[in-house]
Formats: C-alpha cells, structure tokens, sequence
C-alpha cells in the first residue's frame, strides 16, 4: 500500500526492515579473540543446543556481546586496562584456557556433550585411514589436469589478497578476496590449459586427430568428476587431524579431563551470571527482542549506533539515513500506519 502512494516511504520501510534484520543477526567485538569468547561463552552457557532455535542463539550470543561492553566500560581504568573482579578474571582465563585445549586437539565444544571421546584405537585408526585414502584417490584426477593451474591461482590470488588486506582495516584473511580471485583466474586459466594438453598430444603423440578431440572435449567431465571427489574428500579431511591427534598417548589424559572441565565451567559461568547479570539493566532483565532499545537508553539516545559499532551497522545506517528528515518522518508515520492497517485486518480475520 505504501508503495503505491510512496514510493520513497515504501524504501525507507525496506531500508528500515533491512537495517533492523542485520542489528539482529550481527555480533560484534573489538577482535577476532573476543568474538571467539563471546560464542564459547554462549555455547557454555546454553543448557540444550539442540532445543534452541537459531535466532535463540544469536540472541544469546548478542547479549553476551553487550554484556562485555558493559562489564568493560564498568572496570575500565584510567590507564585504559580493564580492572575486572578476580572471579570473573579467573573464569575468563579459564574459559580461555578450555577453548586453547579444544583448538590443540582439533575437538568442538558440541562433541564434549554427545561424542565419545575414548574411542578403541583400531577404530581411530580405521578413521584415519579412511580419511587418508579418501584424500588421496579424490586428488589425483585434479592433480593430474588442473595443478598447474591451482598453483598459478593460488599464488596470484595469496599476492592480491594480501595486498587487499593492507588497505582494509576489516578484514581479517582476506577469504572472500582468495575465493573471488582463484575463480577469475581458473574461469581463464582452465581452458588454456585444456588447449594445451591437446597441442601437446597432437605433437608429441601418434594419436589421431579425432581421439584427441574427444580427450579434448572429455577433459570438462574429467575436470567436473575431480572436483567433486575434491569436495566429498573435504569432508573426511575435516576429521583427519583430529583423529590422528586422538592416536597420541598424550590424548588419553585429556579425554575425561575436557568434559569434567566444561562441566564445572559451565557451573561456574551461571554462578557469575545470577551474580553480575541483574546489575547489566536491559541485557539480563529484557526477555524480549526490544532489549537493545534498553541498552540505547543506558547508554543515551545519542549513542544508539555508537553502542555496537560495525561496519555492517555504519553501512545500514548510512543507508537509512541518506533521506531528509522531513521524508523520515513522513516514514515513520507511514510505516505505524502500515502496521496498524495489518493489525486491524488481522483482527478482522
């Protein structure tokens, strides 16, 4: 309806949607290490994983996000460190220290709940072996067809993903910028190299010039049927580290230890919570999705965007905000009048 009488309103609506969804997904940190923290400390503090939805857990995960920011505005030092109470700087350095443990045995934190870490080792050494031989049979069809061109994709794409990487300040590996760059190159690189072959077997070769068309033209099959064998073997290689690190005798000690310690963690990260949470305002006491809305307030109606800042929320807003205000207010009025419209034919409904 809107859209027919507006269609600036109509925009800004959609832009104020958009905006909205992606404050709720996005949890933002200071730095790669605390927004690894934020999601342990969540995955700790959940009872049941499984029961809760998607959007129960990134909710989670934001409040926790919240919550550092406050604690550390609360404990901050003239000196700029952060002077944290010693039974949350002891549970923070121990979490720490569980999350170290997990990343050096190649374990997730969900297969402390359900796997079973004590595993015979002729079965450990059954996966491995699998996984081993998997990996191998899948790369030899690309290997044989398209190692010259990986090798020329990747080092072009690692030469501009770092120079990428200089120039932003948000960026961490630059993944996107790899992945974007290797296709380009392969889109190119692949069929010259296909040409190639097929120069190669018709010089050097006593083939017949319709056999190498056909080789030729099978190499696309070829090429198609390797990668898949690539990324099935994918799969398998996510499991081969670990399991070669569960066949160390040094695991042994640490496959009753881990679940012993996420349990007692777990005890002690709820214990803080009862304990600071009610003192956090919005965050603890709000069980509703309008929580941020308080902490806007804790923090000032003028600090709305300033309280999680991101590069996604600075995009979103800039967005939002490149209409007048008068225009604003028009959509603010006309988005209440949508939702109230709704809400009456709902009620006749």
């Amino acid at each position: 309806m809107t859209y027919k009488s507006s269609k600036r309103q109509a925009y800004q609506c959609l832009l104020q949607q958009v905006e909205d969804g992606m404050r709720s997904v996005i949890v933002t940190a200071p730095d790669y290490s605390e927004l690894k923290m934020i999601h342990t400390i969540r995955r700790l503090f959940q009872r049941n994983p499984t029961s809760m939805s998607t959007k129960a857990k990134q909710d989670l995960a934001r409040r926790w996000s919240a919550a550092f920011r406050l604690l550390k505005d609360r404990f901050k030092t003239s000196e700029g460190s952060f002077d944290y109470p010693e039974d949350i700087r002891d549970v923070l350095y121990r979490i720490q220290k569980y999350q170290d443990a997990l990343d050096r045995w190649g374990l997730k934190d969900h297969q402390l709940q359900h796997a079973n870490l004590r595993l015979s080792f002729s079965k450990l050494l059954y996966i491995f072996l699998h996984g081993a031989f998997i990996i191998t049979l899948a790369s030899i069809p690309s290997l044989i067809l398209n190692a010259p061109v990986g090798a020329a994709a990747n080092y072009w794409a690692y030469t501009e993903a770092q120079k990428d990487l200089k120039a932003s300040r948000v960026k961490l590996a630059a993944r996107d910028v790899l992945m974007s760059k290797k296709i380009i190159f392969s889109i190119v690189a692949v069929p010259l190299l296909w040409i190639f072959y097929a120069l190669l077997l018709f010089l050097f070769t006593s083939l017949e010039p319709r056999t190498i068309l056909v080789l030729f033209l099978c190499c696309p099959l070829f090429s198609y049927m390797g990668i898949m064998a690539v990324e099935a073997s994918i799969v398998d290689m996510k499991d081969l580290r670990p399991a070669f690190l569960r066949l160390l005798p040094s695991f042994q000690q640490h496959a009753d230890s881990l679940p012993l310690q996420r349990s007692a963690l777990q005890k002690e990260l709820r214990a803080l919570v009862r304990k600071y949470g009610p003192s956090l305002g919005s965050v603890y006491l709000d069980k509703t999705d309008g929580w941020d809305n308080g902490l806007c307030k804790q923090f000032g109606e003028s600090d709305k965007y300033n309280v999680m800042p991101t590069t996604h929320d600075q995009i979103a807003s800039s967005i939002a905000t490149t209409f007048s205000d008068s225009d604003e207010a028009q959509y603010s009025s006309s988005c209440q009048g949508d939702s109230i419209s709704g809400a009456e034919s709902k009620k006749h409904n």
